[in-house]
């Protein structure tokens, strides 16, 4: 079983085959010139957390993760999910954002994967577009597809008990 958020471990699947059981593809996309991007307004907000102090680096990424209405009626968020202490080194975070960016190679090729695949994405995730889950889906045959409702990018730390019981009935049903 392969967890993941980025195309490269459906290139994974691709090329290994025999290794990879099943997928679970969690706020994906398959990446290249097919690929929904977030709107400018996100891409700015992940450009400005590589030049932002350590606090206001948590800001934004928590923006980044759960929906406004989420985040005030969960002022608590930071009983869902680690916060890091530390700010995250700029030339990193630049160096994610363009790798992300780049990598156009997956989407015309995911028909061959043959593959389990569970398919998850919240429905207001504002950095990986729940569309991009929808293209995915379309193109690997007999692919699972979850969409929560009013979750965003951090949906396993929004609803971890859902997100359990969803990839605990889709490994289940496919061994």
């Amino acid at each position: 079983m392969v967890i993941q958020w980025v195309p490269l471990l459906q290139e994974l699947a691709l090329m290994n085959p025999g290794r990879v059981d099943s997928l679970i593809l969690y706020a994906s996309s398959c990446s290249g010139k097919e690929t929904i991007p977030p709107s400018p307004e996100v891409e700015q907000a992940f450009a400005d957390i590589a030049n932002s102090s350590s606090s206001i680096q948590e800001e934004k990424i928590v923006s980044l993760l759960f929906p406004p209405d989420w985040l005030k009626a969960n002022p608590d968020y930071q009983n869902y999910m680690p916060i890091p202490k530390e700010s995250v080194i700029p030339q990193v975070l630049q160096a994610q954002f363009e790798a992300i960016e780049s990598w156009d190679s997956t989407c015309t090729n995911l028909s061959n994967i043959t593959q389990p695949t569970l398919v998850i994405v919240g429905t207001e995730d504002i950095f990986t577009r729940a569309a991009n889950s929808l293209m995915i889906v379309d193109k690997i045959p007999s692919a699972w597809l979850v969409q929560i409702r009013d979750a965003g990018h951090g949906l396993m730390n929004q609803y971890p008990n859902q997100f359990n019981r969803i990839v605990s009935t889709f490994l289940e049903t496919v061994r």
